[in-house]
């Protein structure tokens, strides 16, 4: 199955499972964990002991993942982020995509080639303090929602035109 497929049918039996347990994403896995260890009959100590364990692993893993990014990292960004006090790379695309997201829901249209892109180029290159990026990010997230109120976008996705569309680009 192609993965574009997988995806969109694991979402789906995900929100299967989610309205059939009454519970939200966030704790869909925990209360299938608990049906699974009541059906089983295992004791709460041992189901204690393998959540536990599962959130170990979790942990252990997420530190080894830091520390095989942090040795591979790229020396010139790293750089940028000392001396800056924060990831200037991160930054500038965090505002890029915010005023892509503010411009689509003004104007319904999607521009990949950017006029602000001397700006954008600054703010990597350290032009801002993480205070000022930080204003300015939540001024982009205050637009972003009031130009949610106004925007002529539909609210929700039309699964039937996708589904239609996925299925052409499936043949």
């Amino acid at each position: 199955m192609p993965k574009p497929s997988r995806i969109a049918l694991q979402e789906r039996l995900d929100a299967l499972y989610r309205d059939a347990l009454s519970a939200s994403a966030d704790d869909i896995e925990e209360r299938m964990r608990a049906v699974a260890t009541a059906s089983l009959r295992i004791p709460s100590e041992v189901a204690s002991a393998l959540n536990a364990e599962k959130r170990y692993r979790a942990a252990l893993k997420h530190w080894d993942s830091y520390q095989t990014w942090k040795s591979q990292r790229n020396p010139a960004r790293a750089e940028l982020e000392r001396a800056h006090g924060y990831d200037t790379k991160h930054a500038m695309h965090l505002i890029r995509l915010m005023r892509m997201g503010f411009e689509v829901l003004k104007t319904g249209e999607l521009h990949v080639r950017r006029d602000d892109a001397e700006q954008l180029s600054a703010i990597r290159d350290g032009a801002l303090s993480f205070d000022e990026l930080l204003v300015m990010a939540a001024d982009l997230q205050q637009s972003m929602q009031n130009a949610t109120a106004t925007t002529e976008l539909p609210h929700d996705v039309d699964y039937d035109r996708v589904d239609a569309l996925l299925a052409t680009m499936l043949v």
